[in-house]
Order: C-alpha cells, then sequence, then structure tokens
C-alpha cells in the first residue's frame, strides 16, 4: 500500500505541475489577446480622432512629406459703392462665407497666407456705369503687398444693355507666408460697384492652396 501511495504521489505532483504550466500559457495567451485588442481598440480612436479634421493626405513625393492642411476662402461684397472715373479704389468683400485656416481678414478684406505655397486667387466685380450708351474699360487687378501682379480688363460697347458688367481676375500664384493679397479696380467711366446678389451680380474675392510637397 505504501508503494501505491508513493506512486501516486509521483502521479499527483506530476499533474500540478502541468496545471501550472497550463495555466501560465493561458495567462501569457490572455495577455498577449489583451494587448491587441487595446491596439485596436486605439487604432479606432485614433481614426475618429482624424474626423472633421482638414488634413490632405497625399502620400510622399521624391521623399518629402505631401500631407498639407486645407487652405481656402470665400468672400463676397455685401455694399454698393460709387465709382469715380479713372481712379483706383480698393474693392471690399465684407460677407465671409467660409475660411478654413483663418487666414482672410474681412474687416480689411485681405488674405494673408499662413505658409509658402502655391495658390489660386480669384477676384470680380459686377460694375454698373453711369451711362449705358457710352463704351468704356474696366479693370480688375490682384495686388500682392500693395504692388499690381496681375490684372483683367472688359472692354465694354455701350448700346443701351443695362445688365451689369462683371469682371474677373484669375490666376495661380506663388505666394509666401505672410503675404497681403487685395483686389483693386477702375473704371474708365463713373458708376458703381453693385452688392452681391445671387443670380444677378455676384462680386467675390476667393482663393485656394494646391497641395504642395514640404520642403
Amino acid at each position: 500500500m505504501s508503494g501505491y501511495g508513493h506512486e501516486n504521489s509521483q502521479y499527483y505532483g506530476s499533474c500540478r505541475k502541468c496545471q501550472n504550466d497550463r495555466d501560465q500559457v493561458q495567462g501569457q495567451g490572455q495577455g498577449q489577446g489583451q494587448g491587441q485588442l487595446q491596439g485596436q481598440l486605439q487604432g479606432q480612436v485614433d481614426k475618429l480622432a482624424n474626423i472633421g479634421n482638414p488634413t490632405i493626405n497625399i502620400g510622399t513625393d521624391n521623399g518629402f512629406n505631401t500631407s498639407t492642411r486645407a487652405s481656402a476662402f470665400r468672400a463676397v461684397s455685401t455694399e454698393s459703392v460709387s465709382v469715380e472715373a479713372n481712379e483706383e479704389i480698393k474693392v471690399f468683400y465684407q460677407d465671409q462665407q467660409f475660411d478654413l485656416r483663418g487666414e482672410y481678414r474681412p474687416n480689411n478684406s485681405v488674405f494673408i497666407p499662413k505658409r509658402d505655397g502655391v495658390y489660386l486667387v480669384q477676384g470680380q466685380i459686377s460694375f454698373a456705369p453711369e451711362n449705358n450708351e457710352t463704351n468704356y474699360r474696366a479693370r480688375v487687378e490682384i495686388r500682392i503687398n500693395g504692388n499690381p501682379y496681375e490684372a483683367a480688363d472688359n472692354d465694354f460697347w455701350g448700346t443701351g444693355v443695362a445688365n451689369l458688367n462683371a469682371v474677373q481676375v484669375s490666376s495661380i500664384l506663388q505666394l509666401e507666408a505672410g503675404d497681403r493679397v487685395e483686389i483693386f479696380m477702375e473704371s474708365s467711366i463713373a458708376g458703381a460697384l453693385a452688392a452681391y446678389n445671387p443670380g444677378s451680380s455676384t462680386p467675390f474675392f476667393a482663393a485656394a492652396r494646391f497641395p504642395s510637397p514640404d520642403r
């Protein structure tokens, strides 16, 4: 009986060791599983945190990071302004419709980019001459830091047509952070700049940055 008891004790001890080994393996597996689960949950949180963040990811180009935060704005004129003949005046666009990065100043109608880059810049006026029977020229231009940079003219022949004359300047420009971009106009005859009225007069000022590599 003592021999049988001794052999059974060995068997019992061996089973306890196996059980301990199994418990250790299971503990390691559970720890790894929890780590994987936490990593997956963190990934989902990171994805949710990026929702609504105006960032454009377009990979890399020759080793340069091409991710860039969106930059764009649009504003329209809300007031009619008298214009004297052959007088250059600044055009004001008081109603800011959107500004993705806080770069437009509606109080003085200046666009100031926060980073260097290539931008599409557009400015448009709606001009109403005092005399619809007189030929005239209306001109609108983009100025950077007070200097004329890009301009567009529209010759109008007076034929009794009472429609507003829409004149637009548009250009793709290389701008530096801190540049001051404004719109100016001039007409060869007196008249008025019409306020924004969808469908009839659409004076606007807008700009948008093209995605560019960070260098």
